[in-house]
């Protein structure tokens, strides 16, 4: 999606309504009833646009905390060419309620492949100015050399994950970026909070974002903390889209409090094979559970909800539709934090390296 002269990338639409006209009553009462009013933005559309992952009538439709979520933006960045002098970028952000205090969002920003700042963006709008680094020429040098997948001439400014974002203004002498400027590949990944990168310390931190740097791919995040209901509509939008070359379906752990295993079995039936159906020549990699406290606690029906994502795989019988199981991505529950269900840094770490190996082997 453009914006003025710069990229938006993985957003769908851009609104410019006030906080509280973004949700119905029936979702803002639902979301009181779970305590996490918290997270709702706050702010007045005339300060700015709201970004959004899903189109909108979409996301009206999808459950509240998907609705919410779509307004965070993990894998989500500003790009643009620096054609010369300051650009200066202002937005605001939601801060990240925590049992021990509230986490501001953070914003970083890359030449190409590699990191030049990080800002903290709060509730307050801010204004964050870019400039070209000196050592352009350099890094445009090391990255032709070593074939790295962005242009050093790109400036990218990747956006908070977790909280929704007001996009206020970004002026300054730019272009949009040029044709071989990015990756040629995409990979969408739809899943949990654990997609969309809780508990990871920065935007880039998540094991989608690792995995897809890993792969040398760009990527659609479509990660919603709490959200992933497996939802049909959620389905027929993947499988209508056609801007995505490699997925990453991660399924279950929203919903394993919620639903039977029979339930989850008929939600997954219909996602499945909706989205690989509707490609088959692209690699689709459905991954169950990753480690997490029902494994002791809930032994026999996390169990049931793993085998359910393993045979739908099997039965489909899909060239290119591959199980992964989680388990052997995340290969110790020390790799998650004190709640045993998000992974920590390190374990954003394993599940992405993991990942990339298993997908490689399977797409040489």
């Amino acid at each position: 999606m453009r914006y003025g002269d710069a990229e938006l990338t993985n957003i769908e639409c851009r609104l410019r309504e006030d906080a509280e006209d973004l949700f119905d009553d029936a979702t803002v009462r639902w979301l009181a009833q779970a305590e996490l009013t918290q997270y709702l933005p706050s702010g007045a559309a005339e300060e700015g646009e709201w970004l959004s992952r899903l189109p909108e009538a979409l996301r009206r439709k999808v459950n509240p905390l998907a609705q919410l979520m779509a307004l965070a933006a993990p894998g989500c960045e500003l790009r643009f060419r620096i054609k010369s002098g300051m650009v200066r970028l202002k937005l605001r952000a939601g801060t990240r309620p925590r049992p021990n205090g509230v986490h501001p969002a953070t914003v970083e920003v890359y030449q190409g492949c590699f990191q030049t700042a990080w800002h903290v963006v709060e509730r307050k709008a801010k204004t964050i100015e870019i400039a070209l680094p000196e050592n352009l020429a350099l890094l445009q040098e090391v990255s032709e050399r070593e074939g790295l997948p962005y242009d050093a001439s790109l400036t990218r400014v990747v956006l908070p994950w977790e909280v929704p974002v007001q996009l206020i203004a970004l002026e300054g002498d730019i272009e949009p970026p040029r044709q071989g400027d990015v990756p040629q590949q995409r990979m969408l990944s739809y899943g949990s909070s654990i997609t969309h990168g809780a508990l990871a310390m920065r935007p880039t931190g998540s094991w989608a974002w690792r995995l897809s740097d890993k792969l040398g791919v760009d990527r659609i995040n479509l990660g919603f903390g709490g959200g992933a209901y497996i939802e049909p509509e959620m389905a027929d939008y993947i499988a209508e889209r056609a801007d995505w070359d490699i997925a990453t379906l991660e399924l279950g752990i929203n919903i394993v409090g919620a639903v039977t295993v029979q339930e989850f079995a008929e939600r997954v039936a219909y996602f499945v094979p909706r989205v690989a159906q509707a490609h088959t020549d692209k690699w689709i990699f459905c991954v169950d559970l990753f480690r997490c406290a029902h494994d002791p606690a809930n032994a026999d029906k996390i169990s049931a909800f793993r085998q359910v994502v393993r045979r739908q795989v099997e039965d489909l019988g899909l060239p290119r539709l591959v199980h992964v199981p989680g388990e052997a991505m995340l290969t110790s529950m020390s790799g998650l934090a004190a709640d045993l269900v998000h992974p920590a840094p390190a374990g954003m770490e394993e599940i992405a390296t993991n990942m990339a190996r298993a997908m490689r082997e399977r797409m040489r």
